[in-house]
């Protein structure tokens, strides 16, 4: 995607209170193991300018860069407003009421790929784009079996160069959809230390994790950015492999109490998605 898919007036970013709302559920996204920020930026529909706004930044595109740095800046804003406004209520919902909710970002992700599909007019009955969205749907599961396997672990004594690293990493991820941030730090054996840094505001560990964020999201735009524009309908498959791959991570179990939260929350998880297409 080129610059000028960002390429809104300043005045109209500025107070577009949409893209800060929009920031905030791909914040809390991103703070949900097995739940990818990524996924949630395509199925709002703000994937390709995110990805064509961070390339206009990093590249210093002087005809498009205030407007692209507005862009990130609002999505941005949202995201932390999200992580430090939901974060100990994602935590109880997740606690509580993990089946209903599970249930309800299966749905959002089911009802999505037919609604991408369409919208980004995504040619899927080509033999190259049947092949690559398998690949990377079994990358997904790759990703899921991983989860299964990692999150159970503890964090142990971690460097600030460690953390650093892991940030790096699971910003990178972050932005990929299907691709669980949030699980990257949950491998890197970081997750718990990254959420008590954040809860309780520890200046020095955020400021690693920011810098390594930074680091991975700017690597990996550039050449997502890259794909999109050289290879967008088979970069287009390979996003929604991944994320079709990746949705059984989100599975919890199934409660026979539960049988109506959980058809509930399925339920308002399609009906989400499609008042986007309305």
């Amino acid at each position: 995607m080129s610059c000028k898919t960002v390429m809104l007036s300043s005045f109209y970013l500025m107070f577009n209170f949409s893209l800060v709302l929009k920031g905030m559920v791909i914040g809390v996204a991103n703070i949900i193991p097995g739940l990818s920020g990524g996924t949630m930026a395509v199925i709002l529909g703000v994937y390709h300018q995110l990805i064509a706004a961070m390339s206009c930044v990093i590249k210093f595109k002087k005809g498009s860069f205030k407007t692209s740095f507005w862009f990130l800046f609002l999505l941005v804003l949202g995201a932390v407003v999200g992580i430090y406004s939901f974060s100990y209520l994602i935590e109880w919902l997740l606690f509580e009421w993990a089946e209903p909710i599970s249930y309800f970002f299966i749905g959002t992700i089911l009802s999505s790929i037919p609604y991408i599909v369409k919208s980004e007019s995504v040619n899927y009955k080509s033999l190259s784009s049947v092949g690559v969205f398998v690949v990377f749907m079994l990358i997904g599961l790759f990703f899921v079996g991983l989860k299964t396997q990692f999150l159970g672990s503890s964090d142990v004594s971690i460097s600030l160069f460690y953390l650093f690293i892991s940030a790096c990493v699971a910003a990178g991820a972050m932005i990929i959809p299907g691709v669980s941030g949030s699980l990257v730090f949950v491998l890197f054996g970081t997750y718990n230390t990254v959420i008590l840094a954040i809860k309780m505001v520890m200046l020095k560990p955020l400021l690693v994790i920011g810098l390594g964020a930074v680091c991975g999201l700017m690597l990996t735009s550039v050449g997502i950015n890259f794909c999109l524009k050289k290879f967008f309908n088979l970069t287009m498959m390979a996003i929604l492999g991944l994320m079709l791959g990746t949705m059984p991570g989100l599975f919890v179990g199934f409660t026979g109490k539960l049988v109506g939260a959980d058809m509930l929350g399925l339920f308002l998880g399609i009906v989400v998605v499609w008042s986007f297409s309305l």
